[in-house]
């Protein structure tokens, strides 16, 4: 049945979509599925052919399913279009075939009293599951927590029975600040490298510390930016003084115009007299 809502709902087989587009065609109708991203990805395909299920089972005859996502060649202002459309009526139906099961088995797991009993590992990340504080231990000794590690180093290391990094062997291929970090741990103190004091004794002179910060919109505004393009918006600046002190230069953008040229300049000013600049 269809509900009544801002887009196309449908109920089906306990099984609730809302269709982004539906889009009335000569003979039937075409699906289209938005998304933020600039590219049309794998996991979008079973949220299309859920939809696709739903509305046939509600008697849509749909003839065409799409993704609608963001052109990354688009740039402001208006140099091309905004949206591209990616045709995925063929994957869809190829994913839809085991469509009943997998919706029987996602309401059993519903309809449990306990949480199923999975292993976590690199597939939480993909898409991103929103209980991975609940699952993932966020002790500093867990292996997920080792600099530089990702997702999938760390299923290397689970296949290999490590899920700890004071278990990690010190003979293998290994960054140097994960050794440093590795350790830290293994003998519970701050590590300082020999060389540091060396290495900061360079830093001479009239010292500045900056900061910047920047935006990504879906829908670029200002002049040169792709969609997800960054734009930079904001600084914060301090400067060592001759008495100890630091003074502060802070820049925020306001209104509607393009603040890179006013902020480039700001920035200038703001970092003029200093010898060195650390970020």
């Amino acid at each position: 049945m269809a509900l009544a809502s801002g887009s196309a709902s449908f109920l089906e087989q306990n099984t609730f979509v809302a269709v982004d587009i539906l889009e009335r065609l000569p003979e039937g109708f075409h699906l289209i599925e938005v998304k933020s991203s600039t590219r049309q990805k794998p996991e979008h395909i079973p949220d299309v052919a859920v939809q696709l299920h739903v509305l046939r089972a509600a008697g849509i005859d749909v003839r065409q399913a799409s993704v609608m996502h963001l052109n990354p060649e688009f740039f402001s202002p208006d140099e091309g279009d905004l949206c591209s459309t990616s045709d995925v009526t063929v994957a869809a139906k190829e994913w839809g075939a085991t469509i009943d099961g997998e919706l029987e088995a996602q309401m059993r797991v519903l309809l449990r009293s306990t949480p199923p009993d999975a292993s976590i590992g690199s597939r939480c990340y993909s898409p991103e599951c929103p209980f991975l504080e609940r699952c993932w231990p966020q002790d500093r000794d867990h292996i997920s927590k080792l600099y530089n590690v990702g997702p999938k180093k760390t299923d290397k290391y689970f296949a290999r029975g490590i899920t700890r990094i004071s278990q990690v062997p010190s003979t293998g291929k290994i960054h140097q600040v994960a050794q440093r970090q590795m350790t830290a741990i293994r003998e519970d103190r701050m590590i300082v490298e020999p060389g540091l004091a060396e290495e900061l004794s360079r830093f001479s002179g009239t010292l500045g510390f900056l900061n910047f910060e920047t935006i990504q919109r879906a829908i670029p505004v200002w002049s040169g930016i792709r969609p997800w393009g960054q734009a930079t918006v904001q600084f914060s600046y301090h400067e060592q003084q001759p008495n100890g002190s630091y003074s502060h230069v802070g820049w925020l953008a306001e209104g509607v115009e393009d603040p890179r040229p006013a902020l480039a300049s700001a920035l200038i000013g703001a970092t003029e007299r200093a010898d060195k600049v650390l970020m």
